[in-house]
């Protein structure tokens, strides 16, 4: 009869599991399975940091296009505000064309309106005493006497005796040579009119 100790010698030793080893890779040991979550938060980052830069490069490209069109419009409207020589020099021909016109017509519509009253225009004399004012004695120098007129050698001379009897004849055959209601154009605002001329008292005197 064998002794407890002797039957304990004779038990079979189980051996103890040993570690997983990837069949695919020899000599690669797996201690659990690995996560693939990093893996997708990669990607998911990368693909909205990508978003966005499109996103960026757009409204850049937005932003850029807008300057150019107002680039574009600034452009058009400083050749169009800049006066080109040509048509400067065109502009101020029909200006200076339309004022001679108008002024034609005018001119027309004066003697138009004198010769219904059989008036013409003569124009202006000259200005004597302009001249005499600018004239030079033969020194060069200025005859200021003459040209202010502060003295003339005729203005010594004693002014000639009146007739008085031929003065009033000749007042007496002006008088009956002025038709009796006759009428003269006077300018009012807007046109002219008719006035009926009316006789002038005048008196002599001796003195």
């Amino acid at each position: 009869m064998s002794s407890p100790l002797a039957s304990l010698s004779k038990t079979r030793k189980v051996p103890l599991p040993s570690e997983p080893v990837n069949p695919g890779r020899r000599g690669i040991r797996i201690y659990g399975d690995v996560p693939a979550s990093h893996d997708s938060e990669l990607m998911a980052f990368m693909t909205r940091k990508l978003w966005d830069l499109e996103q960026q490069v757009k409204a850049q490209t937005d932003e850029i296009l807008s300057k150019d069109q107002k680039i574009a419009a600034l452009e058009d409207l400083v050749q169009t505000l800049r006066p080109h020589p040509a048509e400067a020099t065109l502009q101020r021909q029909e200006e200076l064309e339309t004022m001679c016109m108008q002024l034609q017509r005018q001119v027309r519509e004066m003697e138009r309106f004198l010769s219904d009253y059989g008036l013409q225009w003569v124009g202006e004399p000259m200005d004597q005493e302009d001249s005499e004012s600018k004239t030079v004695s033969e020194h060069g120098e200025r005859d200021w006497m003459t040209a202010k007129k502060f003295w003339k050698p005729g203005d010594s001379l004693a002014p000639p005796e009146v007739d008085f009897d031929r003065l009033l004849a000749s007042l007496q055959d002006l008088s009956e040579l002025v038709v009796e209601g006759d009428t003269q154009v006077t300018p009012v605002p807007g046109g002219a009119r008719l006035r009926t001329l009316e006789p002038i008292p005048l008196k002599l005197y001796r003195n």
